[in-house]
């Protein structure tokens, strides 16, 4: 896919998400560099992860081996510059790894509704408070994830949509995948 298709429609994701002109700006400022190398190296711009991970090695010196607890915030930033493209070429989709209290996820109609209703359900339970609230964090991305996708009504959530929001876990560590599958 062309870097300019996944741009254009990511970029209007992150603005429909309230992420900050900033981020927007220094998203854009980064994906306007791997365009120009990919015009350079390859003489297109499809986007790839592999063409993208190259970007970040030769543009950036971060290497595709990282340890992601030694990188610099900044060298994370560029990190998921890349990899909201792949998420968004992939599935379509603005990926949420993390919750940033400027930019927190919201949800409206049914999804805020069943969301709602899961959180008092979990009041009602004997789960200890740091369950309760792994628990609201991960049902708030899934749900999320399905508002992205447009599914509009519950009953439409099938094995196909669980196993396409499962690969969106691509580059997380086991445990991770194996908490928001759980």
């Amino acid at each position: 896919m062309r870097l300019e298709l996944i741009c254009s429609g990511l970029t209007k994701l992150l603005v429909d998400n309230n992420y900050s002109p900033t981020t927007i700006k220094f998203y854009k400022r980064e994906w306007k560099k791997l365009n120009d190398f990919l015009l350079s190296e390859y003489g297109d711009d499809v986007f790839s992860i592999d063409k993208g991970l190259i970007f970040l090695e030769k543009i950036h010196g971060i290497v595709s081996s990282f340890e992601e607890y030694k990188l610099k915030d900044q060298q994370l930033q560029l990190i998921r510059s890349i990899q909201i493209l792949q998420d968004y070429k992939l599935h379509g989709v603005l990926t949420r790894r993390y919750h940033a209290s400027k930019n927190p996820i919201r949800l409206e109609g049914e999804y805020l509704n069943i969301h709602i209703r899961f959180n008092d359900y979990l009041e009602h339970t004997e789960l200890s408070k740091c369950t309760k609230n792994h628990y609201i964090k991960i049902s708030l991305i899934f749900l999320d994830y399905l508002n992205q996708k447009r599914i509009t009504d519950v009953s439409h959530i099938d094995l196909s949509i669980c196993n396409d929001y499962i690969r969106t876990f691509t580059g997380m560590s086991f445990k991770t995948i194996e908490q928001h599958i759980c």
